[in-house]
């Protein structure tokens, strides 16, 4: 487990991120680090410090990745069909890792003691929540939404919506469930409401 790195620091976080994901910081051993980066402790050591180092890099790396998901959602044509899209696609990738739920929301509901890691989080839950306003608020100016409620509250209705419907997506049946719970809500603030059809397994 001593040999060189031959990855690019990119590589190892996407290899690292799901078990942080997975297990959060205290739980993650440098033994299982290892074991899914495929490089020993004195290789990791060499290119993030130390463990805390790893885990700020790959909380970062989780950053851009998201960020760079939400392209979508900024194209000028994006709609509540967008964010139901996004949100669908973002439960898909957590599931094919294994990770149940946003790592933002797992984050943001537990109390963190590391600044660089707790600035991450809020600056990207900002950042997803503002772009979700502005596509309310578009929404709402075309006639597509009836619900006078500021755009941000609403968009905070669907994050919080889509932070508990992705909790359940671990298995078939789950997966189904916060389909259906995430297509009811769509359709409760559209203003032509017609109920989208049953997801199935």
């Amino acid at each position: 487990m001593g040999r060189p790195a031959k990855f690019s620091p990119e590589e190892i976080l996407d290899k690292a991120l799901p078990v942080f994901w997975r297990r959060g910081f205290a739980a993650t051993t440098l033994e299982e680090l290892e074991t899914a980066t495929g490089l020993g402790r004195q290789c990791l050591y060499n290119q993030f410090t130390d463990k805390q180092g790893l885990y700020r890099a790959a909380v970062r790396r989780y950053g851009d990745l998201s960020a760079a998901a939400t392209a979508p959602l900024r194209a000028p044509g994006a709609t509540l069909d967008t964010i139901q899209a996004f949100f669908a696609g973002g439960r898909k990738h957590q599931r094919s890792l294994d990770c149940g739920g946003c790592l933002y929301a797992r984050l943001a509901a537990e109390k963190l003691d590391d600044a660089e890691v707790a600035a991450v989080v809020a600056a990207g839950t900002a950042a997803v929540r503002a772009v979700m306003a502005a596509i309310i608020a578009r929404d709402i100016a075309a006639g597509r939404i009836r619900d006078a409620r500021p755009p941000e509250q609403i968009a905070d209705f669907l994050w919080s919506v889509n932070t508990g419907a992705a909790s359940l997506g671990h298995s078939a049946d789950g997966a189904v469930a916060a389909d259906n719970v995430m297509r009811l809500a769509i359709d409760l603030l559209a203003a032509s409401a017609q109920p989208s059809a049953l997801a199935t397994a």
